[in-house]
């Protein structure tokens, strides 16, 4: 079993992926990282890295949100929810040996309603009379 845990504060154009794996293996086996190249907007930068296990993703996160973990000398570490599309940061998340997502790691806080979002009342209203139901 894996575990996956998002940088996403602190990102830099001359990050690199080695750069975070090397800087992120301090906390145990870094099995993938994966940075896609630096945008420059805000809440869109980030870096996954995923550790060999839960404990290693625990140890990272926790130096992360302290913001003990530097980079070339700059701070990263993981932040509020952001405006990007991948949203915030609530904690390491387990990953099966599939890839797949999983359950988030104990203690994490994943999502506010635990639901889903009710239809929009106007939904069906906005559907053509000879649509088929």
């Amino acid at each position: 079993m894996s575990a996956l845990v998002r940088i996403t504060t602190g990102i830099m154009p001359q990050h690199s992926r080695v750069g975070m794996s090397r800087a992120m293996a301090q906390f145990g086996e870094v099995v993938h990282c994966h940075k896609p190249p630096y945008s420059g907007i805000p809440g869109e930068d980030f870096v996954n890295v995923r550790f060999g296990s839960q404990e290693a993703a625990d140890r990272a996160y926790a130096a992360l949100k302290a913001g003990q973990v530097f980079v070339d000398g700059f701070p990263v570490g993981v932040g509020p929810a952001g405006g990007g599309k991948g949203g915030g940061n609530d904690g390491p998340l387990a990953i099966s040996n599939s890839g797949g997502r999983a359950a988030p790691a104990a203690g994490a806080r994943r999502g506010s309603t635990g639901g889903t979002a009710p239809a929009a009342p106007w939904a069906a209203a906005a559907r053509p009379t000879w649509a088929a139901r």
